[in-house]
């Protein structure tokens, strides 16, 4: 009785390991080729992706690229159909700064108060009760202001046409919410024909394709025809901005000049009286950048 026990006990443990192996033979056919099963040890955890971890510092490159665009000759410029009347008699020059607001624009400030100048700024997102106090500042004395986007980041801006819509849109909201209203005029980082969008947004045409969007919505951008130099590596002496200014100013008509007031542009702060000295005694006029300004462009 016993044997026969263990004869039975062994034939069903040989059956259930042939089920088992055939079994295991069908699922396995089931399976895509090359998966396997994999058990984590423990739970997966949920983590933070962090895109540029590491920030990419562009602004060195794209300042060669615009002394590259100054060097050019007027004629890679145009300058739109005008909105207003414009009196080719007349000097005209536009002081316009970009990045701001920081410390530097309030100095810029209490220089073109002195002097009785109008300028242009072009700025950038700044949520701080002081930054928003400067914003007030701008509009409160007689000076235009413009988008100049919120992170000025080009690895985020120029990503994509909606990419730059949505960050110029925040800051516009911002502004809105400090100074009444969203402007219009608006500075393109790096220039309305940058290089340096071609690294993110993969496309020869992206630059003009945003100008046009831009200008679609409503928008007018504005480039520059004189360039201070004072925005790249390391610090530019004050006088060598003055310098710079004053000989690209020279002979022309209607001169646009680019500055940068950022918080470590302390030496454009500085040159900014000296400038304006020296271009009134060379009979320009000021006047401030708006909607109905006939808009001086590099061609793309």
């Amino acid at each position: 009785m016993n044997n026969r026990i263990k004869v039975l006990t062994i034939i069903c443990s040989i059956i259930s390991l042939t089920i088992c192996a055939v079994l295991f033979l069908e699922i396995k056919k089931l399976m895509p080729s090359g998966n396997t099963f994999a058990v984590p040890n423990k739970p997966v955890q949920n983590t933070e992706v962090k895109v540029d971890k590491q920030p990419i510092h562009v602004e060195d490159t794209v300042e060669k690229e615009k002394e590259e665009k100054i060097k050019e000759d007027n004629a890679s410029h145009h300058l739109d159909k005008p909105k207003e009347k414009v009196d080719l008699n007349k000097k005209v020059v536009y002081l316009t700064f970009d990045d701001g607001p920081s410390h530097n624009t309030e100095r810029i400030l209490d220089t073109l108060k002195e002097f009785n100048v109008k300028a242009t700024f072009f700025v950038i997102g700044n949520d701080t009760e002081y930054g928003k106090s400067l914003y007030r500042r701008i509009v409160d004395e007689g000076h235009a202001i413009g988008n100049h986007s919120y992170s000025h980041r080009y690895s985020k801006i120029y990503k994509s046409i909606d990419a730059y819509k949505e960050d110029t849109e925040r800051l516009g909201k911002l502004l809105n919410s400090v100074i009444g209203f969203e402007p219009r005029i608006m500075r393109f980082p790096g220039g309305s024909n940058n290089l340096v969008s071609r690294r993110y947004s993969n496309k020869k045409t992206y630059m003009k394709e945003l100008c046009d969007e831009m200008i679609n919505d409503g928008y007018e951008y504005y480039d520059w025809n004189v360039s201070a130099g004072d925005c790249v590596s390391g610090v530019k002496p004050a006088a060598a901005i003055v310098r710079d200014v004053v000989q690209g100013v020279k002979n022309k008509k209607r001169a646009v000049i680019l500055f940068h007031d950022s918080e470590v542009r302390t030496t454009t702060a500085e040159a900014v009286p000296e400038i304006i000295k020296q271009l009134k005694a060379m009979g320009y006029e000021f006047r401030v950048l708006t909607e109905t300004s006939p808009a001086l462009k590099f061609k793309n």
